[in-house]
Protein backbone atom coordinates (compact mmCIF):
# COMPACT_ATOMS: atom_id res chain seq x y z
CA UNK A 1 0.00 0.00 0.00
CA UNK A 2 1.52 3.61 -0.91
CA UNK A 3 2.03 6.11 1.66
CA UNK A 4 -0.54 9.01 1.70
CA UNK A 5 1.43 12.16 2.76
CA UNK A 6 -0.07 14.91 5.17
CA UNK A 7 0.63 18.01 2.47
CA UNK A 8 -1.02 21.32 3.13
CA UNK A 9 -1.84 23.83 0.21
CA UNK A 10 1.33 25.48 0.76
CA UNK A 11 3.53 22.79 0.79
CA UNK A 12 3.84 21.70 4.37
CA UNK A 13 4.35 17.99 5.58
CA UNK A 14 2.87 17.39 8.28
CA UNK A 15 3.44 13.67 8.75
CA UNK A 16 2.08 10.22 6.74
CA UNK A 17 0.07 7.49 6.82
CA UNK A 18 2.46 5.25 7.41
CA UNK A 19 4.63 6.17 10.85
CA UNK A 20 5.56 2.31 11.28
CA UNK A 21 7.64 2.62 7.54
CA UNK A 22 11.41 2.31 8.28
CA UNK A 23 12.69 4.31 4.83
CA UNK A 24 10.64 7.35 4.07
CA UNK A 25 11.08 9.71 0.69
CA UNK A 26 9.26 12.93 1.12
CA UNK A 27 7.60 13.85 -2.23
CA UNK A 28 9.08 16.15 -4.55
CA UNK A 29 7.10 19.88 -4.56
CA UNK A 30 6.93 19.96 -0.42
CA UNK A 31 8.74 23.28 0.53
CA UNK A 32 8.22 22.71 4.42
CA UNK A 33 8.62 19.93 7.07
CA UNK A 34 6.02 21.30 9.37
CA UNK A 35 7.03 21.32 13.16
CA UNK A 36 6.53 18.10 15.07
CA UNK A 37 6.01 16.61 11.37
CA UNK A 38 7.71 13.19 12.20
CA UNK A 39 7.82 13.33 16.04
CA UNK A 40 7.48 9.85 17.58
CA UNK A 41 7.91 8.28 14.03
CA UNK A 42 10.43 5.28 16.25
CA UNK A 43 10.59 2.87 13.21
CA UNK A 44 11.70 5.27 11.19
CA UNK A 45 15.64 4.67 10.15
CA UNK A 46 16.28 6.63 7.13
CA UNK A 47 14.40 9.72 5.51
CA UNK A 48 15.35 11.55 2.05
CA UNK A 49 14.87 15.19 1.83
CA UNK A 50 13.87 16.78 -1.34
CA UNK A 51 15.41 19.69 -3.07
CA UNK A 52 12.34 21.79 -2.82
CA UNK A 53 12.45 21.38 0.82
CA UNK A 54 13.89 25.30 2.15
CA UNK A 55 13.43 24.67 5.58
CA UNK A 56 12.77 22.57 8.74
CA UNK A 57 10.36 23.32 11.43
CA UNK A 58 11.27 23.07 15.24
CA UNK A 59 11.06 19.15 17.00
CA UNK A 60 10.64 17.93 13.09
CA UNK A 61 12.27 14.60 13.83
CA UNK A 62 12.84 14.51 17.99
CA UNK A 63 12.75 11.15 19.36
CA UNK A 64 13.02 9.46 16.58
CA UNK A 65 14.60 6.61 17.95
CA UNK A 66 15.95 4.43 15.01
CA UNK A 67 16.63 7.73 12.52
CA UNK A 68 20.24 7.35 11.71
CA UNK A 69 20.20 8.63 8.34
CA UNK A 70 19.26 12.15 6.41
CA UNK A 71 19.49 13.00 3.26
CA UNK A 72 19.42 17.52 3.34
CA UNK A 73 19.29 18.97 0.37
CA UNK A 74 21.84 22.45 0.10
CA UNK A 75 18.26 23.99 -0.60
CA UNK A 76 17.31 23.81 3.11
CA UNK A 77 17.79 27.45 4.74
CA UNK A 78 15.92 27.31 8.07
CA UNK A 79 16.61 24.39 10.80
CA UNK A 80 13.74 25.26 14.08
CA UNK A 81 14.54 24.35 17.28
CA UNK A 82 15.30 20.47 18.57
CA UNK A 83 14.62 19.28 14.96
CA UNK A 84 16.31 16.18 15.69
CA UNK A 85 16.66 16.37 19.34
CA UNK A 86 17.04 11.79 20.48
CA UNK A 87 17.94 10.78 17.26
CA UNK A 88 20.76 8.89 16.48
CA UNK A 89 21.70 11.07 13.59
CA UNK A 90 22.72 13.58 15.74
CA UNK A 91 24.05 11.20 18.64
CA UNK A 92 26.58 9.37 15.97
CA UNK A 93 27.43 12.86 14.12
CA UNK A 94 30.56 12.66 14.07
CA UNK A 95 31.89 16.11 14.60
CA UNK A 96 30.89 18.46 17.89
CA UNK A 97 29.52 21.26 15.36
CA UNK A 98 26.65 19.72 13.99
CA UNK A 99 26.50 22.10 10.72
CA UNK A 100 23.89 22.13 8.06
CA UNK A 101 24.66 24.27 5.03
CA UNK A 102 26.57 27.05 6.73
CA UNK A 103 23.87 26.61 9.58
CA UNK A 104 25.11 25.70 13.35
CA UNK A 105 22.00 22.98 14.52
CA UNK A 106 23.94 22.09 17.70
CA UNK A 107 27.28 22.00 19.69
CA UNK A 108 27.56 18.66 21.20
CA UNK A 109 31.03 19.17 22.99
CA UNK A 110 32.12 20.31 26.56
CA UNK A 111 34.70 22.92 25.80
CA UNK A 112 34.39 25.94 28.28
CA UNK A 113 36.07 28.25 25.51
CA UNK A 114 34.18 27.67 22.43
CA UNK A 115 35.55 29.06 18.60
CA UNK A 116 32.36 28.58 16.24
CA UNK A 117 33.84 27.21 12.42
CA UNK A 118 34.55 29.88 10.37
CA UNK A 119 31.77 28.59 7.41
CA UNK A 120 29.21 29.15 10.00
CA UNK A 121 26.96 32.13 8.46
CA UNK A 122 23.92 31.32 11.46
CA UNK A 123 23.95 30.46 14.90
CA UNK A 124 20.81 28.07 15.00
CA UNK A 125 17.91 28.05 16.82
CA UNK A 126 18.81 26.62 20.62
CA UNK A 127 22.36 25.70 19.59
CA UNK A 128 24.10 26.29 22.30
CA UNK A 129 20.46 26.71 24.75
CA UNK A 130 21.70 25.73 28.57
CA UNK A 131 25.02 24.89 27.72
CA UNK A 132 26.33 26.13 31.04
CA UNK A 133 30.30 25.34 30.46
CA UNK A 134 30.43 27.94 28.43
CA UNK A 135 32.66 31.01 29.43
CA UNK A 136 33.83 32.75 25.81
CA UNK A 137 32.22 31.98 22.57
CA UNK A 138 33.97 33.41 19.36
CA UNK A 139 32.06 34.43 16.76
CA UNK A 140 32.84 33.27 12.73
CA UNK A 141 33.91 36.49 10.57
CA UNK A 142 30.48 35.97 8.46
CA UNK A 143 28.27 35.41 10.99
CA UNK A 144 25.10 37.28 9.62
CA UNK A 145 22.33 36.11 12.07
CA UNK A 146 21.68 34.63 16.04
CA UNK A 147 18.46 32.63 16.24
CA UNK A 148 16.02 32.29 18.74
CA UNK A 149 17.65 31.51 22.45
CA UNK A 150 20.05 30.20 21.00
CA UNK A 151 22.48 31.03 24.04
CA UNK A 152 19.94 31.33 26.40
CA UNK A 153 20.50 30.31 30.05
CA UNK A 154 24.57 30.38 29.14
CA UNK A 155 25.05 31.23 32.86
CA UNK A 156 28.56 31.18 32.90
CA UNK A 157 29.08 33.59 29.59
CA UNK A 158 30.50 37.02 30.40
CA UNK A 159 31.79 38.70 27.50
CA UNK A 160 29.92 39.04 23.92
CA UNK A 161 32.15 40.88 20.79
CA UNK A 162 29.98 40.38 17.63
CA UNK A 163 31.35 40.48 14.14
CA UNK A 164 30.53 43.44 12.26
CA UNK A 165 28.92 40.87 9.81
CA UNK A 166 26.00 40.36 12.52
CA UNK A 167 22.60 41.77 11.48
CA UNK A 168 19.74 39.59 13.57
CA UNK A 169 19.72 38.61 16.95
CA UNK A 170 16.85 36.27 17.85
CA UNK A 171 14.07 36.45 20.57
CA UNK A 172 15.83 35.32 23.71
CA UNK A 173 19.06 34.63 22.33
CA UNK A 174 21.20 35.27 25.44
CA UNK A 175 18.30 35.83 28.07
CA UNK A 176 19.19 34.31 31.37
CA UNK A 177 22.82 34.69 30.42
CA UNK A 178 23.23 35.79 34.44
CA UNK A 179 27.16 36.48 34.53
CA UNK A 180 27.19 38.68 31.13
CA UNK A 181 28.88 41.76 31.67
CA UNK A 182 30.12 43.16 28.09
CA UNK A 183 28.89 43.28 24.83
CA UNK A 184 30.04 44.41 21.81
CA UNK A 185 27.75 45.27 19.22
CA UNK A 186 28.04 46.12 15.63
CA UNK A 187 27.63 49.69 14.12
CA UNK A 188 25.15 49.07 12.03
CA UNK A 189 22.14 45.94 12.26
CA UNK A 190 18.98 45.41 10.76
CA UNK A 191 17.01 43.87 14.50
CA UNK A 192 17.97 42.75 17.69
CA UNK A 193 14.22 40.94 18.63
CA UNK A 194 12.52 40.95 21.98
CA UNK A 195 14.17 40.15 25.31
CA UNK A 196 17.30 38.93 23.50
CA UNK A 197 19.45 39.92 26.52
CA UNK A 198 16.86 40.07 29.37
CA UNK A 199 17.93 38.56 32.86
CA UNK A 200 21.18 39.65 32.41
CA UNK A 201 21.72 41.68 35.99
CA UNK A 202 24.74 43.03 34.72
CA UNK A 203 24.17 45.21 31.83
CA UNK A 204 24.04 48.14 31.95
CA UNK A 205 22.12 49.39 29.11
CA UNK A 206 19.82 46.20 27.55
CA UNK A 207 19.71 46.30 23.79
CA UNK A 208 16.12 44.82 23.15
CA UNK A 209 15.40 45.95 19.34
CA UNK A 210 17.09 47.62 16.82
CA UNK A 211 15.67 48.52 13.44
CA UNK A 212 17.52 50.79 10.75
CA UNK A 213 18.59 53.96 12.39
CA UNK A 214 16.49 53.37 15.91
CA UNK A 215 17.50 51.17 19.15
CA UNK A 216 14.88 49.99 21.92
CA UNK A 217 16.44 50.07 25.37
CA UNK A 218 15.43 48.97 28.78
CA UNK A 219 17.34 49.58 32.00
CA UNK A 220 16.94 47.46 34.72
CA UNK A 221 16.57 48.74 37.69
CA UNK A 222 19.23 47.42 40.72
CA UNK A 223 17.17 48.49 43.61
CA UNK A 224 13.98 46.79 42.87
CA UNK A 225 14.74 44.18 40.03
CA UNK A 226 13.81 44.21 36.95
CA UNK A 227 11.45 46.94 36.55
CA UNK A 228 12.51 47.78 33.12
CA UNK A 229 11.84 51.24 32.33
CA UNK A 230 12.30 51.57 28.56
CA UNK A 231 13.03 54.49 25.93
CA UNK A 232 13.13 54.24 22.17
CA UNK A 233 15.53 57.06 20.66
CA UNK A 234 17.94 57.46 17.63
CA UNK A 235 21.17 55.47 17.65
CA UNK A 236 23.46 58.77 17.48
CA UNK A 237 21.95 60.06 20.36
CA UNK A 238 21.01 57.44 22.66
CA UNK A 239 24.29 58.11 25.41
CA UNK A 240 21.58 61.17 25.86
CA UNK A 241 18.31 59.13 26.05
CA UNK A 242 15.38 59.75 29.52
CA UNK A 243 13.69 57.25 31.01
CA UNK A 244 9.76 57.35 29.43
CA UNK A 245 6.67 56.88 31.09
CA UNK A 246 4.90 53.17 30.97
CA UNK A 247 2.34 54.58 28.90
CA UNK A 248 4.40 55.83 26.54
CA UNK A 249 6.47 52.94 26.69
CA UNK A 250 3.27 50.97 25.34
CA UNK A 251 2.59 53.07 22.47
CA UNK A 252 5.67 52.47 21.65
CA UNK A 253 6.16 48.53 22.10
CA UNK A 254 2.47 48.32 20.49
CA UNK A 255 4.43 50.36 17.41
CA UNK A 256 7.13 48.15 17.26
CA UNK A 257 5.46 44.89 17.39
CA UNK A 258 2.42 45.15 14.90
CA UNK A 259 4.73 46.36 11.87
CA UNK A 260 7.11 44.16 12.86
CA UNK A 261 5.14 40.77 12.65
CA UNK A 262 7.60 38.34 10.93
CA UNK A 263 10.50 39.11 13.99
CA UNK A 264 10.54 36.03 15.83
CA UNK A 265 8.84 36.45 19.04
CA UNK A 266 6.60 39.45 18.13
CA UNK A 267 3.53 36.86 17.99
CA UNK A 268 3.84 35.60 21.69
CA UNK A 269 4.84 38.60 23.14
CA UNK A 270 1.75 40.38 22.18
CA UNK A 271 -0.28 37.45 23.30
CA UNK A 272 1.06 37.62 26.48
CA UNK A 273 0.85 41.73 27.08
CA UNK A 274 -2.01 42.44 25.05
CA UNK A 275 -4.79 42.39 27.90
CA UNK A 276 -2.28 45.12 29.67
CA UNK A 277 -2.22 47.50 26.40
CA UNK A 278 -6.07 47.18 25.40
CA UNK A 279 -6.36 50.94 27.25
CA UNK A 280 -3.32 52.42 24.81
CA UNK A 281 -4.66 50.82 22.08
CA UNK A 282 -8.33 52.29 22.71
CA UNK A 283 -6.41 55.70 23.48
CA UNK A 284 -4.16 55.67 20.17
CA UNK A 285 -7.39 55.30 18.31
CA UNK A 286 -5.23 53.75 14.89
CA UNK A 287 -7.60 52.63 12.82
CA UNK A 288 -4.71 50.81 10.35
CA UNK A 289 -3.46 49.36 14.31
CA UNK A 290 -6.61 48.25 15.33
CA UNK A 291 -7.27 46.22 11.85
CA UNK A 292 -4.11 44.98 11.41
CA UNK A 293 -3.83 43.67 14.89
CA UNK A 294 -7.48 42.13 14.33
CA UNK A 295 -6.61 40.27 11.17
CA UNK A 296 -3.76 39.26 12.53
CA UNK A 297 -4.76 37.77 15.86
CA UNK A 298 -8.66 36.79 16.04
CA UNK A 299 -8.82 34.62 18.37
CA UNK A 300 -6.89 37.15 20.73
CA UNK A 301 -9.29 39.81 19.99
CA UNK A 302 -12.16 38.11 20.69
CA UNK A 303 -10.64 36.40 23.81
CA UNK A 304 -10.53 40.02 25.46
CA UNK A 305 -13.47 41.65 23.56
CA UNK A 306 -15.51 42.54 26.48
CA UNK A 307 -12.37 44.06 27.90
CA UNK A 308 -12.32 45.98 24.44
CA UNK A 309 -15.87 47.44 24.68
CA UNK A 310 -15.21 48.41 28.37
CA UNK A 311 -12.39 50.22 27.20
CA UNK A 312 -13.27 52.29 24.66
CA UNK A 313 -16.63 53.04 27.04
CA UNK A 314 -14.87 54.38 29.96
CA UNK A 315 -12.58 55.86 27.29
CA UNK A 316 -15.40 57.22 25.35
CA UNK A 317 -14.66 56.09 22.27
CA UNK A 318 -18.40 55.05 21.63
CA UNK A 319 -16.94 54.42 17.78
CA UNK A 320 -14.65 51.99 18.65
CA UNK A 321 -17.13 50.19 21.27
CA UNK A 322 -19.84 49.84 19.07
CA UNK A 323 -17.19 48.36 16.48
CA UNK A 324 -16.20 45.67 19.42
CA UNK A 325 -19.63 45.20 19.85
CA UNK A 326 -20.37 44.10 16.21
CA UNK A 327 -17.89 42.05 16.08
CA UNK A 328 -18.48 40.04 19.34
CA UNK A 329 -21.68 39.80 18.33
CA UNK A 330 -21.26 38.88 15.00
CA UNK A 331 -18.84 36.36 15.63
CA UNK A 332 -19.60 35.08 19.21
CA UNK A 333 -22.77 35.32 21.37
CA UNK A 334 -25.45 37.72 20.50
CA UNK A 335 -28.00 36.88 23.86
CA UNK A 336 -26.54 40.00 25.48
CA UNK A 337 -26.65 42.06 22.25
CA UNK A 338 -27.74 45.22 24.79
CA UNK A 339 -25.59 44.70 27.81
CA UNK A 340 -22.93 47.62 27.07
CA UNK A 341 -25.60 49.98 25.72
Amino acid sequence: MSIQWNITRKGRVTGCSDPESRNLVIPDGVKEIGDHAFRHYRWMESIVIPESVERIGGEAFVDCRNLREIIIPESVNYIGHDAFAGTPWLENYPDDFVIINQILVKYRGTDAEVRIPEQVTVIGNSAMKEYRNLRKVIFPEHLTEIKRRAFRSCENLTDLYFPDSLKLIGYEAFKSCTELRNIRLPSVMDGISFEAFAECPYLERVPMFVSHEKIFFTFPDKNIGYAWPSAFVDLKVYEDMEMLLPEIRYDLMFQIYVHHLDEEGSAEYIGRHFPEMVPVLIRLHDENLIQKLNLQFPELFQKHIDKLIMEANRQKRHDLQIRFMHDKYQYGDSSQSNLYL
